[in-house]
């Protein structure tokens, strides 16, 4: 009951132990896709440098996600502290800034596992301006997922990241 207006009141719910999906629109704001799913702005990066297009995105029906990015010019990575269990995590990409296969070319970790080497956007895509999602599974033991991209060629990046269990 509100002390200003006894009228009002309001409650909360909370779930002790439940995990709520992570997800993170990197490089960009908070955001509400058109299904309905909040995505966080960017958050979980310590490094790096926001960019967006106004490209078209294909091959997705959530195109905004994809129209910014975090990038770094050396390794870029992404920590989240999480319960210890089992997560898929998906990594969402979409090259808008390179038009050609080779230009933009990394490594995937998480958690030090190699998930994908030399994982280049254009041609898994295939092609710029194309939605591509990567979903890994990985066992948490030490309560925190950590997302490595390894520069080989240019910038790592990454649009988005989805984590659920």
């Amino acid at each position: 009951m509100s002390v200003a207006d006894p009228t009002q009141s309001a409650s909360v719910v909370a779930q002790i132990g439940a995990f709520q999906v992570i997800r993170v629109n990197a490089g960009g704001p908070t955001h509400i896709d058109p299904n309905g799913i909040f995505w966080q702005g960017d958050t979980g990066s310590t490094a790096g440098i926001s960019f967006s297009a106004g490209a078209s995105i294909s091959n997705t029906t959530t195109p905004y996600l994809y129209l910014s990015e975090r990038f770094n010019t050396s390794d870029l990575i992404y920590r989240y502290f999480v319960p210890n269990g089992t997560y898929n995590v998906t990594l969402k990409f979409a090259e808008i800034f390179f038009n050609s296969a080779g230009q933009r070319v990394f490594n995937i970790l998480i958690n030090g596992t190699m998930m994908a080497s030399n994982f280049d956007i254009v041609a898994q895509a295939p092609g710029a301006n194309r939605a591509i999602d990567k979903t890994y599974p990985v066992t948490v033991t030490n309560g925190q997922i950590t997302i490595l991209l390894q520069k080989v060629t240019s910038s790592p990046k990454i649009s988005a990241i989805q984590i659920a269990p």
